[in-house]
Parts: C-alpha cells; structure tokens; sequence
C-alpha cells in the first residue's frame, strides 16, 4: 500500500514519504546505464546547450547532442568526404563529463549526412564518444531537416558532400533580378528528395 513491495522502505507512513521514494533505473541491453531519474533530455544542439548537457549530468540523466553539431564548429576539416578535425566536439562532450557523477550518459546523435561524412567514427576514434544514436527521419517535425545555407554559388560547387538544393543553382542565371535577390546568398538544402519535388531540385555534385 505504502510502496513498500517495490519501493524498498517499511511499509508505514512515517518512512514511505517523498524522501525515500526511489527513481533511479536502468537502460541497455548489454551496458546497463543508471539512471537517478527516469529522463533523457532530448536532442539538442541550439541555444544554451552547455547548461542543458551539463544540468543533465548534474540530475543524473542522460541527455543528446542533436544532429549536424559538425555545423557548430567553424574550423571543422573534411579530407575526401570523411571529417579529420571537428574539435568543437570536445567542449560538447565536455560539458556533461565534467558533472558526471556515474548517472546517465552524453549520447551523439548523427543522421544521414553525419554518417556519410564518417563522424561516427571520428567521434568513437578521437574523442571517446560511447552512446551514439542513429537518425532516419524527422517523424512529425515537418521541416526540420531544410537548413538555410548562406553561401554563393561558388561556395556551393566546392563542397565536399552533396545536398539537395532549392532553388536549383543552375537556375539562377535565369531568374530576374528582383527575384534572384529572394534566394542568393541563401539556400535550402535536403539531405534527400520530398515526393513530388524532384524536378525542382538540383542536385550539387563535389568538383
């Protein structure tokens, strides 16, 4: 009645109170991880995301640094399609590691594009990451995965991954003036195709 049978106190009213009642559990199918609360802070990566991962250590809890957290970083270097430096990973990870006290975990996540571009591997090989979680879609968040990019055309062609782009670049030459003012420097780029879109896409190859 009191709790007693899974709580762990005596079952009377003077020691099941608020005090002793338990939250802690545990996640994982082979590497259990605590848990003081029943939480994991969702993805995140805008606004004040070093108080967010480190209040997250601090509660016990696990918390996730979002997708695309390689555009955080403005001395990232990508060799042959594959991440070689994304330093500002460190202070990500940092931010939970120094209030860690053996609760929850820091967990990256990665999508399509942060696969392909190997930083899985990168984050596992340079930086000690343990919790990575694997990004196929954006459910009901609609268009989340559009992120406006401020660059020019030139910009653009030398990139070493590939996008989707809308408008077309190759367009652009054809637009008037006032029109192309709407779109240049900034464009929107898709790491895939919406149905019924493809023929209002271009698709950037690197040079």
């Amino acid at each position: 009645m009191f709790g007693g049978a899974v709580g762990g106190c005596a079952e009377n009213y003077e020691e099941a109170n608020i005090y002793h009642v338990q939250l802690g559990r545990t996640y994982g199918r082979f590497n259990d991880v605590k848990l003081a609360l029943p939480v994991i802070l969702p993805a995140l990566i805008k606004l004040n995301w070093q108080d967010y991962f480190g209040g997250a250590a601090m509660a016990g809890v696990s918390a996730v640094i979002g997708e695309n957290a390689r555009d955080k970083d403005p001395n990232l270097k990508i060799e042959n399609g594959k991440i070689t430096e994304f330093a500002g990973l460190k202070p990500m990870l940092d931010a939970f590691r120094r209030y860690d006290r053996g609760y929850g975990q820091i967990v990256l996540q990665c999508n399509v594009e942060d696969d392909l571009l190997g930083l899985p591997e990168y984050a596992i090989r340079e930086h000690g990451v343990e919790a990575i979680e694997f990004k196929f879609g954006q459910s009901a968040k609609g268009t989340q995965p559009a992120r406006r990019l401020k660059i020019g055309r030139k910009r653009w062609i030398k990139l070493s991954w590939d996008f989707w782009s809308s408008p077309p670049i190759r367009m652009l030459s054809t637009l008037s003036k006032q029109t192309r003012r709407a779109f240049v420097p900034t464009f929107t780029s898709m790491k895939g195709c919406p149905c019924g879109m493809k023929t209002t896409l271009f698709r950037a190859l690197p040079t």
